[in-house]
């Protein structure tokens, strides 16, 4: 029993107990007890750490695993393309700033360039393209429905006007990296936000006005003949 004592007193003695040392204590227990009973109690202890060993390489595995899934697929830094045409400038001035997340919207009917993704900002509002060479490698990955996580670092002053700079990611559709998204959920949440809200009003406007126009020359115009038709039939003998 010293033996067993001393085991005890030296795994005990940091008020830690390993794994290491608590096979040594087995052991240890394993030698004392009855020649019958010893080659059960090692059996037991074979079949335990082979569950633990198992278990082990498994946790391992499943940690592998997860790296990979959320390892980088593909990144890109970028000027914005394109910001000069249709009064982008204007939206990137009023609303765009280093920080904001961005999204990558496909643009498959684009006359001039079939790969072409639009920038979008959280407003919806378009701000210009993903590069055609950066798009050219990247619209795979999104017609496979990678995840993609994007965001303005950096408002370039040019010539003309601001260019935003953006960092780009894309990770494999399994992968469960925070703020990454999926095409659906990118979609889902432009289309529950306003492209250009004051453009909407102005345009509900038009109609009416005009409406509203034709309606007084309407008016107008049945008045000057009702006053023809009284002068002719004053005149008239």
């Amino acid at each position: 029993m010293p033996l067993l004592e001393r085991h005890f007193e030296s795994s005990l003695a940091d008020g830690i107990l390993t794994a290491d040392e608590r096979k040594e204590i087995y052991k240890a227990i394993e030698k004392v007890v009855p020649a019958d009973e010893r080659r059960a109690a090692k059996e037991r202890r074979g079949a335990v750490e082979t569950a633990e060993r198992l278990q082990a390489r498994a946790e391992k595995e499943a940690q592998r695993e997860h790296r990979i899934a959320n390892r980088v697929a593909k990144s890109a830094n970028f000027l914005v393309a394109g910001v000069g045409y249709e009064g982008r400038e204007r939206v990137v001035e009023k609303y765009a700033k280093v920080g904001d997340t961005v999204y990558l919207v496909r643009d498959p009917d684009n006359r001039y360039d079939r790969n072409a993704i639009e920038i979008r900002l959280a407003n919806n509002q378009q701000v210009g393209y993903v590069p055609a060479e950066i798009a050219a490698e990247s619209v795979s990955l999104m017609d496979a429905w990678f995840l993609q996580r994007a965001y303005i670092t950096k408002l370039y002053e040019g010539r003309r006007h601001t260019i935003p700079v953006v960092q780009a990611y894309w990770y494999r559709p399994e992968a469960t990296v925070q703020d990454a998204l999926s095409p659906a959920a990118v979609r889902g949440i432009l289309e529950s936000r306003s492209t250009d809200g004051e453009e909407r009003l102005r345009a509900k406007a038009k109609p009416a006005t005009a409406a509203s126009s034709r309606s007084g020359c309407g008016c107008l115009t049945s008045a000057f003949f009702v006053a023809v038709l009284i002068i002719l039939l004053v005149w008239l003998p």
